[in-house]
């Protein structure tokens, strides 16, 4: 379908392919629901379940961070940067051991958004269904919505579809981000950091979410990520975000991990405490 056209025809065909994607994941997880239901409370609920692990990717992103953290703690330079390259789309053969940590901690803090409280988001406002919308979107972006000659057009409304799903989810990831710095620092000061970090720094990010969980990630460890970076060896200009305020160390990788599952279990309790109402 990405070959040859005009803007517009690789445009339509995009959006063409997101939108049959979409409706096929709605459409059989709906069926899967309604199945269930009829089967009785001992099938619907299990499934119910197993549907909602699915558009998570929680412990994903935890493993995936800790085979850095390991990688590196072993001084194995190659395997961090095989690690890395599993959960980014950016060159990593240049990379020395502190630009592995910064961009192991950038990617877990967008993707706190993108796999944990966006899923958890639109299951607790819609259920499955809805958190499987999100999912098909999410991964759409990841695969075609990257700002590229072979993406460019073809991937634009997955792109701009992700980017209208992730507004809210990527402010909210950001501000649980700061919370949870709180709770796990006990610092009062390191909140308001991360908080200000995220006001002040966070669409300076060229994406209109990213940048928001990134800069209260950042905010919170002390610490300035994103900058210039390789991709498919051309570079590539960010603005930076964050303070260098700490030296980066290993341990910060572990820090961010667990900033992460803290943001997923306010998540939680507050779908809990919704749905209670």
């Amino acid at each position: 379908m990405n070959r040859g056209g005009k803007e517009i025809t690789l445009r339509i065909k995009g959006g063409f392919m997101a939108i049959s994607i979409i409706f096929f994941a709605m459409g059989s997880t709906s069926f899967i629901l309604y199945v269930s239901e009829k089967l009785g409370e001992y099938v619907r609920v299990p499934l119910f379940m197993l549907l909602s692990y699915f558009t998570l990717s929680t412990r994903d992103l935890y493993d995936h961070g800790m085979a850095i953290y390991k990688k590196l703690e072993l001084q194995d330079l190659d395997g961090a940067k095989k690690a890395l390259s599993m959960i980014v789309g950016r060159d990593v053969e240049h990379m020395d051991e502190k630009e592995i940590i910064k961009s192991t901690v950038e990617s877990i803090s967008e993707n706190t958004n993108d796999g944990v409280v966006a899923p958890l988001f639109y299951l607790i406002i819609g259920g499955p269904v809805l958190a499987m919308l999100y999912k098909a979107v999410n991964t759409l972006d990841s695969m075609v919505g990257y700002k590229n000659e072979k993406y460019l057009h073809f991937g634009f409304f997955s792109a701009k579809l992700d980017d209208v799903f992730g507004y809210v989810p990527a402010r909210l990831a950001a501000f649980l981000i700061s919370l949870s710095s709180l709770i796990y620092y006990r610092s009062l000061s390191v909140f308001l950091m991360s908080l200000k970090t995220f006001f002040k720094q966070g669409s300076w990010h060229p994406s209109p979410n990213s940048g928001y969980p990134e800069a209260a990630m950042a905010g919170a460890l002390g610490i300035r990520i994103s900058g210039p970076q390789y991709y498919g060896g051309k570079l590539s200009f960010k603005p930076y975000i964050g303070e260098e305020k700490k030296d980066i160390k290993l341990g910060l990788i572990k820090e961010s991990l667990y900033l992460m599952l803290l943001s997923s279990i306010f998540m939680v309790v507050g779908g809990i405490i919704l749905h209670g109402i």
